[in-house]
């Protein structure tokens, strides 16, 4: 994202507002620069942006935890 790209999304001009805007909203912690300013792509926004709203692309293969050990399922 440019310079503009990132005061038009999170409505801040100061890099250390536009990183606070980035952990309170999106939940995330973007790269820095050395002069402070923030780095985050477009793809990376998008992405997040997506999985906030429940949409993805690609399908979510996730394995779920068993609550009960194999052996005390089987029991009849």
């Amino acid at each position: 994202m440019t310079t503009e790209d990132l005061e038009s999304v999170t409505g801040f001009v100061r890099y250390s507002k536009q990183v606070d805007w980035f952990k309170r909203e999106l939940r995330v912690s973007v790269a820095r620069r050395s002069d402070g300013s923030p780095v985050i792509t477009w793809e990376t926004f998008n992405a997040i942006q997506k999985k906030r709203a429940g949409v993805t692309s690609e399908p979510i293969e996730e394995q779920r935890p068993l609550l009960r050990p194999e052996k005390l399922r089987a029991v009849k």
